[in-house]
């Protein structure tokens, strides 16, 4: 199946981990690709430089502070 095809990548959007806090929105996040490819449930918060990312699922994906995501709200 073509990934563009499914509508949670389809509408996912890139942002980078301005800080780990959690934020209000449950989302999906992700991070790697292919064989390196991550995903867990998330709290995150957007904000004009990317968003935040609860302790939790960064410490599942190993995130920190300027790592890049996608992510979609649930």
């Amino acid at each position: 199946a073509r990934t563009d095809d499914v509508t949670s990548i389809r509408n996912s959007r890139s942002a980078r981990i301005t800080a780990i806090a959690e934020g209000q929105t449950k989302a999906i996040i992700s991070s790697g690709s292919l064989q390196d490819f991550q995903a867990t449930y998330a709290m995150i918060g957007e904000n004009e430089e990317g968003v935040t990312v609860d302790s939790q699922a960064a410490d599942i994906l190993g995130l920190g502070v300027g790592d890049n995501i996608r992510f979609i709200p649930r």
